[in-house]
């Protein structure tokens, strides 16, 4: 089941999101789910939500099918969902090990032309890069990872005054994040960046990338396996390290942690 909920919260508390609907989808174990409402022409015109399966493939929903025909909540507060799951109207081609995260790139001219990019999470699993029928487009995985677990992604970097959409990726066994120019999939990192530096947990899960509005200045905050309470992510920026790949700065560290569980989905 999938709980959707409102964007905003009450007057009263900004953070009250209240549950609009609770639906059946027939993806199992859904680790890793990303949501677009952008139009992606006729094949998904109001949006887009990707979800991973047990069985390898990423599955494409259309965001209505999801949401709700209207997208807003019912009178009564929280409608009915659906007794028979809501089916995907693609369901991608499978990877070799476990998917776990995707992420979606609008194309700026052709909607048609946009792509997710899925995680593949084990040791020499990868980035999938999938058309809007599911299909991989070979050419531009990468392949050969160090167990790929969370993957965002952000447009209009400054590489030698170039603007560069690009995709941020943890790789946990090797304590590094990865980056990657998109559409192409061309490495930008110089091989990888590590991150969580002088640390002794150091496993990186999660991963989001934030730009901020004042001066476009782009951030990577990082999140891992186990780690100290106040100290549990860490914040980068993402810069042009003169050559034109990236390099990463640590702004601060933050984040308050039970020490129970990790804590993987990390947005911005």
């Amino acid at each position: 089941k999938f709980h959707i909920y409102t964007r905003e919260g009450t007057k009263e508390n900004p953070h009250d999101h209240q549950q609009v609907k609770v639906i059946d989808v027939s993806a199992i174990e859904s680790d890793g789910s990303e949501v677009t409402n952008a139009s992606l022409g006729p094949l998904f015109p109001r949006g887009l939500f990707v979800a991973m399966s047990a069985d390898k493939t990423f599955q494409l929903y259309e965001w209505p099918d999801i949401a709700g025909k209207d997208l807003i909540i019912a009178p009564d507060g929280i409608p009915e969902h659906t007794a028979n799951g809501v089916k995907p109207k693609v369901v991608t081609e499978p990877v070799e090990f476990d998917t776990d995260d995707p992420a979606i790139w609008i194309h700026p001219a052709d909607p048609l032309k946009s792509l997710v990019i899925g995680t593949d999470k084990e040791e020499g699993g990868g980035l999938y890069v999938y058309d809007l029928d599911g299909k991989i487009i070979r050419d531009k995985v990468v392949k050969g990872l160090h167990r790929p677990n969370n993957v965002d992604l952000e447009y209009g970097l400054k590489l030698r005054g170039k603007s560069t959409d690009f995709v941020v990726v943890t790789e946990r066994n090797s304590a590094r994040v990865r980056v990657f120019s998109v559409p192409d999939m061309k490495p930008l990192d110089n091989g990888g960046i590590k991150i969580f530096e002088g640390e002794e947990l150091a496993d990186p899960m999660g991963v989001a990338i934030y730009k901020r509005p004042s001066d476009n200045a782009v951030f990577v905050i990082a999140g891992r396996k186990d780690g100290p309470s106040g100290t549990y992510l860490w914040q980068y920026r993402i810069q042009d390290d003169g050559t034109g790949n990236v390099k990463m700065t640590k702004v601060r560290s933050f984040g308050t942690y039970s020490g129970k569980l990790e804590i993987e989905s990390i947005a911005v």
